[in-house]
């Protein structure tokens, strides 16, 4: 029981959800890039195009794990 009680404290007190504060600190990264990533954010189109393919092949793999479960 005593498990039980120690990870629902660890959950609930809340050091998960603080923000960091180096990611945070002269950042000049728009409100829509906070949410994805971690310091500068994208500075060139370079970096747009890698997130891009990164969305592609994500999407890719979650349509045909999801197909070859279902059919």
């Amino acid at each position: 029981m005593k498990k039980y009680y120690s990870i629902l404290l660890i959950l609930g007190s809340g050091v998960m959800s603080w923000a960091c504060d180096q990611c945070n600190a002269g950042s000049n990264r728009s409100e829509f890039w906070e949410i994805f990533s971690h310091g500068q954010g994208p500075e060139g189109n370079f970096d747009y195009l890698i997130f891009g393919v990164g969305i592609v092949i994500v999407l890719f793999t979650a349509f045909y794990s999801l197909k070859f479960l279902i059919f």
